[in-house]
């Protein structure tokens, strides 16, 4: 009943796609044309909604697709027809024509590189497929070869010729004269120490003009930390062949105070494996950047978390000092260096405190690529009390697609992490750890989430003593608790923890009214060591709960049952499980 409430909330407005269908394709299949749209069939709990602009984005891409495929002269049409308020059907169709494939490819105009070099670089013989998409990036690519070799001015210009089914290409490039590099310039919003920009150039005056080495220069400086803004011009003086260069750059902020207040999550003293602990947490961050007018930067963390959903204790303290500098004397090594020390009181005590390095660290839109060495101090109050050195090295890999890291309904999220203690490192400890994690969400008649999380973890002991009682109890992997298999408590399905970890949890979210939703879930699991038997089967338990989105993160109410039936679990947590 609640259920049907929840989706005749959904406005009326709102159309849905019914079916597509494509017709008049011959030479694409059905499936390959349904895989290249956005707009999508229904599925199970999945409807995609009508957007017009989807749609003839869609028309477009199909277009080209059929282009880079020889089917020059394509015609694709799609018709919307309407079977009630709700719903609409569409169907493509398509046209293909002539599929035109390459009779000849002529270059004219070429001194600095042979007819074969430009050939292999454009891709394409006599009898392929024709592709104009192809053929325009292998132009761009060999106009850029020009560009490196001094040819600021030069011109690609191709020309088609139809024939029957079959295209003629001509290929004509004016090279022009070689320039080299004119006069630099530098402006600036703020008096600087050009050494820091002249340092960073991959060019010097005089030098044979080379557009790569500008764009690479470009980047230098800009990761050199001072300048928050780089932009670099150039002008081309014909009379004496020269490219006079113009370097723009904006100074950014010295240093600024941050301070941080929300919801988090932090490692018990179990270690980074055990169920996280939900806590409020606040604190604050001061940036020192450009210290005596160079690239390095200072910084000072920390931060302290109050834990709230079982108990009310302070759960831990977290303090950092931060260095960076991309310049280490004259040579551009850049180093990050950081003092660390992370204290944690829940399920007992653990304090960790080092030195660390990142030797690796790359970014784009979607991805990070982290890698670190760390010698740290490590004292717990569940062994022996002492302190114990450990030396590491440790990747970190994530890719993303998802749409919000707090409240997710699309996308997707993979991580991955290898740590690798001890060997020829020293240290007290020698052993791996490989740990990946899955996530998944889509919506559901794009009203409720559907959300999957797949974890597995692995522990190898270096020392051969095949027992989990070697390995660290802070490393070792564990389950239970309000962010795995919440129908037991934190360590409560194995308190001694284990060499090897599955987990999968499945939750539907659904949005009740204004900032109350509802949520069904289920989680399995299950941790193997020497004394648990590889062959039993996997825990699990069911459940609902109630959720409440605040300006600062979800809150959720948790009801559990193992094995679905019997005395439920009710928990309380920060954030949503995944």
């Amino acid at each position: 009943m609640y259920l049907c409430l929840f989706f005749a909330t959904i406005n009326a407005e709102t159309k849905y796609i019914s079916s597509i269908t494509v017709e008049g394709n011959i030479n694409i299949k059905t499936t390959d044309i349904l895989d290249i749209i956005n707009t999508k069939n229904p599925k199970i709990f999945f409807k995609d909604i009508f957007n017009s602009r989807k749609l003839h984005i869609d028309k477009i891409k199909l277009k080209n697709h059929y282009s880079s495929l020889g089917f020059l002269e394509v015609n694709i049409e799609y018709e919307i027809e309407y079977i009630d308020d709700t719903n609409i059907e569409i169907k493509f169709i398509i046209v293909e024509g002539i599929q035109y494939k390459v009779n000849s490819i002529s270059i004219f105009g070429n001194n600095i590189f042979s007819t074969s070099e430009i050939l292999n670089v454009i891709g394409m013989k006599n009898k392929d497929i024709y592709n104009p998409i192809k053929l325009n990036e292998t132009l761009k690519n060999i106009k850029n070869k020009y560009l490196e070799k001094g040819k600021a001015l030069v011109k690609i210009v191709e020309e088609i010729y139809k024939e029957d089914n079959k295209i003629n290409i001509r290929v004509n490039i004016f090279e022009g004269d070689t320039y080299t590099i004119g006069n630099i310039e530098i402006e600036s919003n703020k008096d600087i120490n050009t050494k820091h920009i002249f340092r960073e150039l991959l060019f010097k005056k005089g030098d044979k003009y080379n557009y790569n080495n500008i764009l690479k220069s470009q980047r230098r400086i800009y990761t050199s930390n001072i300048f928050s803004s780089v932009e670099i011009k150039k002008n081309i003086d014909k009379k004496n062949k020269l490219v006079n260069i113009i370097i723009k750059v904006r100074t950014g902020d010295s240093g600024n105070i941050v301070g941080e207040f929300g919801f988090g999550q932090t490692a018990s003293a179990l270690g980074d494996d055990a169920s996280p602990i939900s806590i409020i947490q606040g604190g604050g961050k001061w940036n020192i950047s450009q210290i005596f007018n160079t690239g390095l930067k200072f910084s000072i963390d920390s931060n302290i978390g109050v834990r709230l959903d079982d108990k009310i204790s302070l759960s831990s303290k977290k303090f950092e000092l931060s260095f960076f500098s991309p310049w280490i004397y004259n040579f551009r090594l850049p180093i990050n260096v950081k003092y660390y020390f992370d204290e944690s009181k829940e399920q007992g005590f653990l304090r960790r405190q080092g030195l660390r390095t990142s030797f690796l660290y790359k970014q784009g839109n979607n991805y990070k690529l982290n890698g670190k060495v760390d010698i740290e101090y490590i004292q717990d109050n569940i062994t022996n009390n002492s302190i114990e050195q450990e030396r590491s090295i440790e990747i970190d890999y994530i890719y993303y697609t998802i749409n919000d890291f707090i409240n997710p309904n699309f996308g997707s999220y993979f991580a991955s992490k290898i740590d690798f203690r001890g060997l020829f490192l020293g240290g007290s400890r020698n052993y791996l750890k490989l740990e990946n994690e899955y996530k998944y969400f889509f919506p559901i008649y794009n009203y409720a989430t559907f959300a999957l999380r797949s974890k597995i973890g692995y522990l190898y002991d270096f020392s051969n003593a095949n027992t989990i009682d070697n390995l660290p109890f802070y490393d070792r992997l564990y389950l239970g608790g309000s962010t795995s298999l919440r129908a037991w408590g934190e360590s409560e399905l194995n308190q001694v923890g284990g060499y090897l970890k599955q987990l999968i949890n499945l939750e539907v979210r659904i949005p009740i009214y204004s900032i109350v939703g509802a949520e069904l879930f289920l989680d399995i699991g299950k941790i193997i060591n020497e004394y648990t038997n590889k062959n039993q089967g996997y825990d699990w338990n069911a459940g609902y709960g109630i959720t409440f989105m605040t300006p600062i993160g979800p809150l959720r109410l948790d009801v559990a049952y193992k094995y679905g039936y019997g005395k439920p679990k009710i928990t309380n947590a920060l954030l949503f499980i995944f």
